[in-house]
């Protein structure tokens, strides 16, 4: 089974405008996000799943730069657009990724896609984003183009929920999900690896910065919360901010 992942960007945002081309390390977010996604071993094609917003022109230009493919659909419709971007790929897995969560490791890509492999019969979906343990912005989605395509015909086209994608899977009672939990040395709920507000770019700049003046070009999950470790005052800077998932989640807030 060929493998494509999808990268959800789009500039505009309430909280944090043009946040996906904001840079750290003299790269923009979405850049980097590229390059992390490009080194797993399991992923044959990436996409960029943007909007027909003018605004979002810069993102689509960021990917002709890079030979990356841009999709462009609904800004509000995100299962829409999504779903309609994945229609050539039917049989194919999918690995969905959001914009705003750059520093994904593609180990855990690797080892999330592995295992939906290894149990493809018996699981139509793998998460760690049900039941959070790894630190949040590290979340990789897994399931086949075909569940997700079953997901956009079902969901009314009114349905303001829409703006969501994975959710149609776990939420359905459908599908046989899995959501993985952390192994120890990855277990910090407690730490936001995020762009969402303009306290997660001081925390997600000083990481990138941080790395790129060790000439470090691709760090991973574990690198990160070395230094977050090893520099508290910059992992609470964004840990009391509220987040727009938590409703959809269940999670209590700060």
């Amino acid at each position: 089974m060929k493998f494509v992942a999808t990268i959800q960007a789009r500039m505009g945002s309430s909280r944090l405008p043009g946040k996906v081309l904001m840079q750290a390390g003299g790269k923009p977010f979405l850049q980097r996000h590229v390059e992390r996604v490009m080194m797993s071993r399991l992923v044959d094609k990436i996409i960029i799943a943007t909007t027909v917003e003018p605004a979002d022109d810069a993102i689509a230009e960021l990917g002709r730069l890079h030979g990356i493919e841009v999709f462009r659909g609904s800004e509000d419709d995100v299962l829409g657009r999504v779903a309609t971007c994945l229609q050539p790929y039917s049989g194919w897995g999918h690995v969905e990724l959001v914009g705003d969560s750059p520093f994904v490791d593609p180990q855990i890509i690797d080892e999330f896609v592995g295992f939906f492999l290894k149990n493809k019969e018996t699981v139509d979906y793998v998460s760690n984003g049900i039941e959070i343990s790894y630190p949040n912005g590290a979340e990789v989605n897994v399931y086949s183009v075909d569940s997700l395509l079953e997901c956009d015909k079902r969901v009314g086209k009114h349905n303001p929920m829409r703006e969501h994608v994975d959710v149609h899977l776990y939420q359905s009672g459908l599908y046989k999900c899995e959501n993985l939990l952390a192994p120890p040395w990855f277990n910090r709920p407690d730490l936001y690896l995020e762009v969402d507000t303009p306290k997660d770019y001081q925390v997600m700049k000083a990481i990138g910065d941080h790395f790129e003046a060790k000439d470090k070009k691709i760090f991973t999950l574990s690198d990160i919360i070395d230094f977050l470790s090893d520099n508290p005052d910059i992992a609470a800077i964004n840990q009391r901010e509220h987040r727009k998932y938590w409703e959809i989640k269940g999670i209590s807030g700060a």
